[in-house]
């Protein structure tokens, strides 16, 4: 390995050490060379930094912060000793998929932007049962490479349904260039997570300082789901309260909040219930409002716009509409107070947004079955070379999907299974 290598692996890791194991063979075991591992323990109590210790790879290099530190500075710090061109980050239950570094080849290669996302694959370890509805391996690939627009994407994700877990982010399943978020550390002073909620913050760092990027649909990476989750602790703690939530879980729970409160993350003021109201659409919009605050740009000027105010805050009110816990309801109830809105009006909005989302869901349709009946034709048309050499078709596509915990005990049984995939339907 050179002092200069193409890639950075970063997996920063904190009291997972059950984990930790699997998403670092996932990367050492590759067919590569020109890569540095990262690993960085934020102080664990567990085994991890003993762990670590019995670790000999020229390709590793392991880190511990001088004092432990809330997730988002825990990313910055580890990020920051990356000294690859292209950085891509897992949580340490994660994991690259097997073929990573032969695809990224490819993906880095062919494209012009300095961010390359993929399609997501999903891994559940035991213990996630209750919010997996028992399933194990989820996976789905085909060979289409796209350039997406970033305005567009980021539009649908303030108007529209979707998730902003499903686009670009500083985590897994992304290759970012590090000079682009080296670009974005010093444009904000030295930070780049300003948000507790760094998968939306980054989002909206790269919509924002990257106009396009590449889209693969062969997944670059595992997502991997524990119990020692942040989110799926999040998102317990949300559903049950926190009288609810077991011991392991509140104390995660408090342990990401404490830390949080120590190194001052910043949190909004328009957003001050965020936690209660564990909504993804709020996360993100949050995460877009402190992104563009005290910045001076268009977009500034633009969310502090009382009707635009109204329409990005409808798409959040549709899903207090359907909330029955009081206490959660109380929650949206003064997020919405806290941004000035009037609730007749805000209901009136929501109702627009309710009408626009509807046409574009049904638009959407409309424009998959054309695409499916245009698939079909030249599928079926003599005049359509159907295969490629070594009789694969020209739109290869494979699934992976699987409920069997004794098929795929660790994410790397998983991992066995893509790589038979991705060697016959998509290299």
């Amino acid at each position: 390995m050179t002092d200069r290598p193409k890639y950075s692996v970063i997996i920063p890791s904190r009291n997972g050490c059950k984990y930790l194991p699997f998403a670092i063979r996932s990367v050492l075991e590759q067919r590569c060379e020109d890569f540095e591992l990262i690993v960085s323990d934020n102080h664990s109590s567990d085994d991890t930094w003993a762990f670590l210790s019995t670790l000999s790879d020229p390709r590793l290099r392991t880190f511990q912060p001088p004092e432990a530190l809330s997730m988002a500075r825990h990313f910055e710090f580890a990020i920051g000793k990356a000294r690859g061109e292209w950085i891509t980050v897992l949580g340490d239950d994660d994991g690259l998929q097997p073929y990573f570094f032969e695809l990224a080849e490819k993906l880095t290669f062919a494209s012009l932007h300095p961010v390359i996302s993929s399609s997501r694959a999903y891994y559940y370890w035991a213990g996630c049962e209750a919010f997996h509805s028992g399933g194990v391996v989820g996976y789905a690939a085909d060979g289409k490479i796209s350039t997406r627009n970033s305005l567009c994407r980021l539009l649908r994700l303030l108007l529209f349904t979707g998730p902003y877990f499903e686009e670009p982010q500083f985590y897994t399943g992304t290759l970012f260039r590090r000079e682009l978020y080296e670009t974005i550390r010093d444009l904000q002073g030295g930070t780049v997570f300003k948000t507790t909620i760094m998968d939306a913050n980054s989002v909206a760092l790269i919509f924002t300082h990257a106009p396009q990027f590449t889209f693969c649909q062969i997944p670059l990476a595992w997502i991997g789901s524990s119990p020692k989750s942040n989110g799926l602790a999040q998102t317990a703690v949300a559903q049950s309260g926190t009288s609810q939530a077991d011991g392991e879980t509140k104390k995660l729970v408090n342990d990401f909040d404490s830390l949080n409160l120590k190194d001052k993350v910043p949190s909004s003021s328009r957003f001050p219930f965020s936690a209660y109201i564990h909504s993804v659409d709020a996360y993100f919009l949050e995460a877009f409002y402190q992104v563009h605050c005290g910045s001076g740009s268009t977009w500034e000027s633009l969310l502090n716009f009382k009707p635009a105010t109204y329409i990005l805050f409808g798409k959040i009110h549709r899903e207090y509409a359907r909330q029955k816990d009081p206490g959660v309801r109380q929650a949206y109830r003064a997020t919405f107070a806290a941004n000035g809105l009037n609730p007749l009006v805000l209901n009136l909005a929501s109702r627009i947004v309710s009408c626009a989302d509807r046409i574009d869901s049904l638009t959407g349709k409309v424009l998959r079955r054309l695409s499916k009946i245009a698939l079909d034709r030249r599928r079926t048309d003599p005049a359509t070379p159907q295969n490629q050499p070594g009789g694969r078709t020209q739109s290869a596509a494979c699934a992976l999907s699987s409920d069997s915990r004794s098929d795929f005990p660790t994410i790397l049984d998983a991992s066995a299974k893509t790589r038979e995939l991705y060697d016959t339907y998509l290299s």
